[in-house]
């Protein structure tokens, strides 16, 4: 079973159809399939299931924002309800193609698939996955002739490589449905058009969001408001950040008050605390007061409590707790700061 709950070891693909997406911005073609694939071979579907997986490690689900007017939502229900699958993809790929006005975008070929025998949190359910692989590889393909072998160099796709994807779950239609998503270059500018101006998705709200939500804003809270606002010192934040990691990794759920008060003793600063969330928490989003606590997104996010102090490119002090075991100070000899740590054994 993945993170995300969704499990595709009894996963039969239905229906595929295959698309080429140019780029509009340099002129490039957009051909679209006129029929069905093919999927007979037991290889093809292999490695069609092998692109996929891919998006299975995502943790993260999203929704598409505006379901009534979200053009990519609209073609997927139509595909859900039975509706020709072909021209439903074709109206998605037409969708992609007029979305990806940036010269640096790549062209590549655009998988529609649908899928049953997929459980999601040990529930069946139809699936349907769009792959977008923009890379050809090179590969040796030998053939035999007078026992001789003939090698010829052919270029295809890597089934171990997806560039972008996306992945729909038949649940929860009246949210959006539930969605996971990869854009392998999404740190690039011209790639936002993937999530935003493409697939117009938002993270779907559920504890997954409102765990990392949380976590998130403490962090923030804790590193950069706390520690301006209250004069505090390195030893006593990450002392505070480690009380804060410790109930999220413990508590099976979120309780505002109870949150709180483990983590900020001083009344001021709770107070600015909950004001500096209800600041950062997307006004589009609602946080619950309470909600069960999400182990995976736990995992996933808890770097940002990472408790360490580097002291320019010496030394790494790595702080769990116990804050009045560390004190700061000044030499005035060596004109240098200075941390005593107290501890019982050496290991």
């Amino acid at each position: 079973m993945k993170s995300n709950f969704l499990e595709f070891n009894n996963a039969e693909i239905e229906q595929a159809v295959l698309h080429h997406v140019g780029n509009a911005y340099n002129g490039g073609p957009l051909t679209l399939g006129e029929e069905e694939l093919s999927i007979d071979s037991d290889t093809l579907k292999f490695c069609l299931l092998k692109i996929t997986s891919r998006l299975l490690s995502e943790v993260q689900y999203y929704s598409f924002r505006k379901p009534s007017e979200n053009i990519v939502r609209n073609c997927v229900q139509a595909i859900f309800d039975g509706e020709d699958m072909v021209e439903a993809s074709g109206n998605i790929a037409k969708h992609l193609y007029n979305c990806g006005n940036h010269q640096n975008i790549k062209p590549g070929d655009f998988f529609c698939l649908r899928f049953s025998g997929v459980r999601y949190e040990k529930e069946e359910v139809e699936v349907i996955a769009f792959l977008k692989c923009e890379n050809r590889k090179p590969f040796i393909k030998l053939d035999i002739e007078d026992e001789n072998y003939i090698p010829q160099i052919l270029h295809g796709i890597d089934a171990d490589n997806l560039d972008k994807g996306f992945l729909i779950i038949n649940t929860a239609e009246e949210k959006g449905y539930k969605v996971l998503s990869i854009d392998r270059t999404a740190r690039a500018k011209e790639a936002i058009f993937w999530a935003n101006d493409f697939l117009n998705i938002v993270p779907f709200q559920d504890d997954f969001l409102f765990t990392s939500e949380i976590m998130n804003v403490t962090k923030d809270f804790v590193t950069k408001k706390a520690l301006d606002d209250f004069d505090m010192e390195r030893p006593e934040q990450l002392a505070m950040l480690d009380k804060a990691q410790n109930y999220f990794e413990q508590e099976p759920v979120f309780e505002e008050e109870k949150f709180e008060a483990a983590i900020f003793e001083n009344g001021v600063m709770r107070d600015k605390y909950r004001q500096f969330k209800n600041e950062e928490i997307e006004s589009e989003h609602y946080l619950p007061p309470n909600f069960p606590i999400n182990n995976s997104a736990v995992q996933t996010f808890s770097k940002v409590f990472k408790s360490v102090i580097k002291l320019d490119k010496n030394f790494h002090i790595y702080v769990h707790g116990n804050r009045q075991y560390i004190e700061r100070g000044f030499d005035e000899e060596k004109g240098k700061h200075y941390y005593k740590c107290f501890f019982d054994d050496e290991n």
